[in-house]
């Protein structure tokens, strides 16, 4: 139903079983073995640290070996979503960190499960469940960390056609579909919000003034070309001269701000609201610089614009891309190449001091859209840790835990895909 829209990384599971077939199975799972057992403390290297090439108060390297194993008295939060690539070993499962239980997600072997998306505030992992056979229906599936779902139902393609995820720590965002006026190549399509404990729904319509309607979506954007802050009052949008976005005040219905939008279409660069809505951040340069000298900027609400890093200053190619905010807003994470085509390293801005620290981390697309696009660093909910997927190999991968104030990085497991972390509080 949704495929020819969007093409997303398929997670296939022999785990579980939900009402969507009467032939069902349930699978025991056997990941690969998880690296939680703690190695001597003289195993941990020091990190290290340097300037950069070109001296730059404002971005320093830090480079980090990544351990077998996790160092002894690693102290780590809440539990990790772990999945595979499809094709492969076709699992996928909640892993507590604390404990070392592992919960396989539910799904059956005929399903698909995609759209995976953690709560702001770490507590909620919301996905659905499609079957590879031709279907009119999918399953919505909302869980915390012990597993259990709070929300499992179905949802018709007459309802909704994709879910864009979490825009705040009650309510999800799908894409309605129109079966009337439905047009891939249109304008945008409608947003539904959705909040999955009370069942209450209220459709988003996209018709402010000016917004693009050709159907040219701008780069990895959804097929709504709308980015909604956690209260729902402030949307950004694309505009139909093709040049400009605009920040729209829904509720005094007023343009806020226009401003350009010409790196907007490039790779991994949709804004992204701070969990309380306060900031918005979005690639930009500074003034008369050429495109290739992208820098993060803040968004305040009234539309004041702020630089936030000055990685430029050391290189005259820099790619930043998926970037994602700490629970507590103090870090931003994101990928970083300061030569062209390089690869991308984890590198991660301190708010307070506005210094980057480059890890020297190589990331691996977790090839969920035809892009290849690197996801964004997964935050730990404490804040202090982060979960990527790297290299091991040629053709594989591990999910990695870089602990930015301890200053190490360890392997947790090998050949799974990251998706996300939650935290164990209730």
């Amino acid at each position: 139903m949704k495929h020819i829209l969007t093409i997303v990384i398929l997670f296939t599971l022999i785990v579980g079983c939900t009402p969507k077939s009467t032939s069902t199975q349930t699978a025991t799972l056997a990941p690969p073995t998880s690296a939680l057992t703690p190695l001597a403390p003289t195993v941990m290297p020091s990190a290290t640290v340097k300037p950069a090439s070109t001296p730059n108060p404002y971005l320093t390297e830090k480079c980090l070996e990544v351990l077998p194993k996790l160092p002894l008295n690693a102290q780590l939060p809440g539990t990790l979503v772990l999945g595979t690539y499809y094709g492969k070993t076709n699992q996928a499962y909640l892993l507590n960190l604390q404990t070392g239980e592992k919960i396989p997600l539910r799904g059956r072997d005929d399903e698909i499960l995609e759209a995976f998306s953690i709560s702001p505030d770490s507590r909620w992992l919301a996905y659905t469940s499609t079957r590879t056979k031709a279907t009119e229906t999918d399953r919505l599936v909302i869980m915390g960390a012990d597993g259990k779902p709070v929300k499992d139902r179905l949802i018709s393609t007459r309802e909704w056609i994709y879910m864009d995820g979490w825009v705040n720590n009650q309510n999800l965002i799908f894409e309605k579909y129109d079966p009337v006026n439905y047009d891939p190549y249109g304008g945008p399509l409608a947003s539904v919000v959705y909040n999955p404990f009370t069942t209450e729904q209220k459709q988003l319509d996209p018709d402010y003034p000016d917004i693009q309607t050709d159907g040219e979506r701008l780069f990895d954007w959804s097929y709504t070309e709308t980015v909604y802050d956690p209260t729902l009052s402030l949307v950004v949008y694309p505009r139909n001269d093709r040049k400009t976005m605009a920040l729209w005040d829904r509720q005094s219905k007023r343009e806020i701000v226009r401003f350009s939008r010409r790196l907007f279409n490039s790779e991994g660069a949709i804004p992204v609201w701070s969990p309380d809505g306060s900031v918005m951040l979005k690639l930009d340069t500074p003034e008369n610089a050429d495109p290739s000298q992208a820098e993060l900027f803040g968004m305040s609400r009234n539309g004041t614009l702020s630089q936030l890093t000055y990685v430029t200053n050391s290189s005259p190619d820099v790619l930043i891309s998926s970037f994602s905010w700490s629970p507590d807003m103090r870090h931003i994470a994101f990928w970083l190449s300061l030569e062209p085509y390089n690869d991308e390293n984890l590198a991660v801005l301190d708010m307070e001091t506005k210094t980057v620290t480059n890890y020297c981390l190589k990331g691996l697309t977790h090839r969920r859209n035809m892009s290849g696009l690197l996801s964004a660093p997964m935050w730990s909910p404490d804040s202090n840790k982060l979960l990527i997927n790297f290299p091991n190999g040629e053709d594989n991968s591990k999910a990695v835990i870089v602990d930015i104030d301890r200053d190490y990085a360890a392997k947790i497991v090998d050949d799974m895909l990251p998706i996300g972390w939650l935290t164990n509080e209730p």
